[in-house]
């Protein structure tokens, strides 16, 4: 499933691309006649944690990767953006105790579609999830959160190469599984992401940011939640 998954998002983000952004004068910039694309990746800096009631209940983090994008169609105030994340800690740390091995691997995925209703910003509707699976079938559960998205995305130009950009979504009533099992109660989903980037070329650039996604749920009488969080630096090609 999580090939499958990864193959999904590496599709999606390779033909979209990064989300248009405003040219400095104010109007949306295009470098293709019908449309505006590229893509961005590179590193993460990947921490899980897990809470019941508030409380830690487990932390992990590795480094990971990265693939984004989206476009924008020149005729149309259409704006698509995907992006997928991940990274596999082999190691969780329970509160008052030591670290344990357990390898695991914690992934987040979100494809919007927007409708510009200004330059710089979009109203979005799309796919989210975000999961970790517990590989070596260690003390922690599987667990995963997936549904129906509605959000905003947008950027904007400052000048002299340095652009801003983000989108925020909201799944309010999310699937969620626990080692593969239905839940018997939906959950909710929340994630975001910023970043700043500079373009040193036409079409190659560089970018630094922050990116989180975070599920909850309730379980047995507890609010159960689990994040999946860091900050990610790339590079950014359009075309």
């Amino acid at each position: 499933m999580r090939s499958i998954t990864l193959a999904l998002a590496l599709l999606l983000a390779l033909s979209a691309g990064a989300y248009a952004q405003p040219a400095a004068n104010g109007e949306v910039a295009y470098t293709h006649p019908a449309v505006n694309v590229g893509v961005s990746a590179g590193v993460l800096l990947g921490s899980l944690t897990e809470t019941v009631d508030d409380d830690e209940a487990l932390s992990s983090g590795a480094l990971g990767y990265y693939i984004a994008g989206g476009a924008a169609l020149a005729e149309l105030p259409i704006a698509i953006s995907a992006s997928y994340a991940t990274f596999s800690p082999d190691k969780i740390k329970v509160p008052g105790g030591s670290e344990t091995d357990d390898e695991h691997t914690a992934s987040a995925l979100d494809l919007l579609v927007g409708y510009r209703v200004h330059e710089n910003i979009a109203v979005a509707a799309g796919w989210a999830s975000a999961s970790y699976s517990d590989v070596t079938k260690g003390p922690i559960e599987s667990r995963s959160a997936s549904g129906l998205a509605i959000g905003a995305m947008g950027g904007t130009h400052l000048g002299n190469g340095i652009a801003l950009s983000g989108k925020a979504y909201f799944v309010p009533s999310a699937t969620i599984e626990i080692d593969d099992n239905k839940h018997d109660e939906n959950g909710s989903l929340f994630g975001l992401s910023a970043s700043i980037g500079y373009q040193f070329m036409p079409n190659l650039g560089a970018e630094a940011g922050y990116r989180l996604s975070r599920a909850s749920f309730e379980e047995g009488g507890d609010t159960v939640a689990f994040t999946a969080s860091g900050f990610f630096a790339g590079v950014t090609f359009t075309f």
